[in-house]
């Protein structure tokens, strides 16, 4: 987990690949969207949330992997992110 609940690009590509992630809930946004959310700076709470990912792939691993890459698709996806900057990147010329 980062500092500011940020999801890293690895982190993105991991569940695309049908990996869960946890991250810590400081994104006060919630735009993180990982498998699973640990409360900030709680070992505890993190380690159980590990112990939570794992029991569930033992359970059912496809239905993880799928959970993970529907995650990925909804809200990873690269075209989406590029738009959205360049709208940003238009507004701010445009601003000027």
């Amino acid at each position: 987990p980062g500092l500011y609940g940020d999801v890293s690009r690895v982190q993105q590509e991991a569940m695309a690949c049908g990996c869960p992630t946890i991250c810590w809930d400081t994104d006060q946004w919630k735009e993180t969207h990982p498998y699973k959310y640990a409360n900030a700076f709680d070992l505890n709470d993190l380690a159980q949330k590990i112990i939570e990912v794992y029991e569930e792939v033992l359970d059912d691993r496809e239905g993880v992997a799928k959970r993970c890459r529907n995650l990925a698709e909804s809200y990873f996806d690269i075209n989406l992110e590029a738009q959205q900057v360049v709208a940003v990147l238009r507004d701010i010329v445009a601003a000027q």
